[in-house]
């Protein structure tokens, strides 16, 4: 009777095991702090913005992109004939078959070649248009299937999947752009500013990492500091301190006077300082999970060698 206890009691310690083990594995992908550009700066950043399908791709010999034929439906910055050429990361070379065999209408936002030419590099680029590449290997291609992935987050901290809302955010971005009197990088690339995704905002949840900091990167420009200014306002202290930073980056009376406000904000104060930096809860889950599968180990072992003992027992 004991010796069936013992073998039941081990059985269910190395099931344990396995589960801890097989979170642990898990874990890191699922904890991965996510960064992204936003659909504002994507827009932004462009040099063109096209909406139509993808007609032709092939392999670049010597080159990780593809070349791409775009069929062009409406063009919504820029200037581009009926079609373009371009460059398409190799971030996509999933995506790209599906897109063209399904004609799946895109939206797509380029920027001049030169902009990710090689320094020092004599070879010229095989197309004047590359396609935007982004944070964490999206491109400056969104599907308008009502299925874009993670493509379509906008300052708001939502994540769009609509085709309309996703061209009507485009439309607004692309406005504040040509209006906007803050000067593009040398590199002819857009000012932007990494944000946290405050917590319990629909982004963050429908990015469903909830052990991690999540970013976004915005523009910085005149229609973010508006809703900068709405954002030190708010009940959350995530989006206070995004206002806070952000307005940071506009001297004015009107911004200063709002940002003194926030001096007696313990709460931003204490984002500020770097209060539950990216990575903070992953060590501490991290060290949980270690810590009770050693003592799981332990517990197998010991009751092994109380098994032992029962079965030694017994033969004398």
């Amino acid at each position: 009777m004991e010796a069936h206890f013992v073998r039941s009691l081990r059985i269910a310690t190395a099931a344990t095991i396995l589960i801890i083990l097989a979170v642990v594995t898990v874990f890191p992908a699922y904890a991965d702090s996510w960064i992204g550009d936003s659909l504002e700066l994507t827009v932004a950043d462009a040099d063109l913005v096209v909406r139509g399908t993808l007609e032709t791709s092939q392999l670049t010999p010597g080159m990780p992109e593809r070349l791409g034929i775009l069929r062009v439906k409406d063009t919504l910055k820029g200037n581009a004939g009926e079609t373009v050429e371009c460059l398409i990361p190799d971030d996509d070379e999933r995506n790209v078959d599906n897109w063209q065999r399904g004609k799946t209408e895109l939206l797509v936002c380029l920027v001049r070649s030169e902009r990710y030419h090689v320094i020092g590099s004599k070879e010229p680029m095989a197309a004047e248009w590359s396609v935007r590449r982004g944070w964490g290997g999206e491109t400056g291609i969104i599907p308008l299937d009502g299925n874009p992935g993670r493509r379509a987050p906008t300052a708001d901290f939502v994540l769009l999947t609509k085709p309309d809302d996703i061209l009507k955010c485009a439309a607004q971005a692309i406005d504040a752009d040509a209006k906007t009197k803050i000067a593009r990088e040398p590199d002819g690339s857009t000012p932007s500013l990494e944000l946290g995704v405050p917590f319990h905002s629909p982004l963050e949840e429908d990015l469903h990492n909830i052990l991690d900091g999540n970013n976004l990167v915005v523009p910085i420009n005149e229609m973010i500091e508006a809703k900068a200014k709405q954002w030190i306002k708010a009940d959350n202290a995530e989006l206070r301190h995004n206002g806070f930073r952000f307005l940071a980056q506009f001297k004015s009376e009107d911004n200063i006077a709002a940002l003194k406000g926030l001096l007696t904000d313990p709460e931003a104060q204490h984002r500020a300082q770097g209060a539950n930096k990216p990575g903070e809860w992953r060590v501490i889950y991290g060290s949980i999970f270690i810590g009770l599968l050693v003592i799981s180990v332990l517990a197998y072992l010991a009751i092994g060698k109380m098994g032992k003992g029962i079965s030694n027992s017994k033969r004398i």
